[in-house]
């Protein structure tokens, strides 16, 4: 029997709040709902040259909504600037790795859509037949 290749799975990102979130854990990680639900409120990874500024912060707030759902962009923008230093701090804070968490927030954000196209090596076809 052939094994199906495990893929890699992005690893959330894991923090602390300070000030108004004083002893809260934030876990930050897409899935295909959110990416849907990021996508509908105006992420547009396309115009991420011509509107950083918009859609970093969009981003970075639609990481949030698989873990906590209601915070809002407010909170989340808050939480950016006051413990992240804003766009700055997530291009200049890196992992063990080397990578920045703007990159591992690209990962996280890039993760679902691995889902969408079946492994070369997958031995499970689709369960429905479709004619066209």
């Amino acid at each position: 029997m052939r094994m199906s290749k495990a893929k890699e799975k992005v690893r959330p990102i894991v923090f602390k709040g300070e000030g108004d979130f004083e002893g809260r854990e934030f876990t930050l990680d897409f899935t295909r709902k959110t990416v849907v639900k990021t996508e509908r409120a105006g992420l547009n990874v396309n115009a991420m040259d011509s509107q950083p500024m918009t859609m970093i912060y969009l981003m970075f707030w639609g990481a949030f909504l698989s873990h906590h759902p209601r915070m809002t962009q407010e909170q989340t923008d808050k939480i950016l600037d006051e413990q992240f230093g804003g766009i700055e701090g997530l291009s200049s804070i890196k992992n063990a790795d080397g990578e920045t968490l703007i990159e591992h927030l690209g990962k996280l954000y890039a993760a679902p859509f691995s889902t969408l196209a079946p492994d070369e090596e997958e031995e499970n076809p689709p369960k429905v037949a479709v004619q066209f």
